[in-house]
């Protein structure tokens, strides 16, 4: 998808197809808003995962306050919940990319 310099963009080209527009474009805006606060350049600048878990709360929300089913953010955040409560304090610094996160393992 093409974007801005804020960060706008066509958001519904990253939309699997085979969803036939089934989403809340409210709900897409959000994800895709911090999908792209995650790709920062500089790494201080990405969110942390507590602050991740906390938004992808905030953006689906609404959605379940109208009834509709737990789609895959919700379950993805309750994974990075749980993730991020398996790692004792100061394993994983603020901007220090996921990638480079390992579980410590005993030597």
């Amino acid at each position: 998808a093409a974007l801005n310099a804020e960060g706008k963009g066509g958001w519904e080209e990253i939309v699997d197809p085979r969803i036939d527009r089934n989403y809340d474009t409210e709900e897409l805006n959000g994800m895709a808003m911090l999908a792209y606060k995650c790709m920062n350049r500089l790494p201080r600048r990405r969110p942390a995962m507590g602050e991740i878990v906390q938004a992808l709360s905030r953006i689906h929300r609404p959605r379940q306050s109208r009834g509709h089913t737990p789609t895959m953010s919700m379950d993805t955040a309750l994974e990075m919940s749980q993730l991020e409560s398996q790692i004792p304090n100061g394993q994983l610094l603020r901007g220090e990319s996921v990638d480079r996160m390992a579980v410590p393992t005993e030597v």
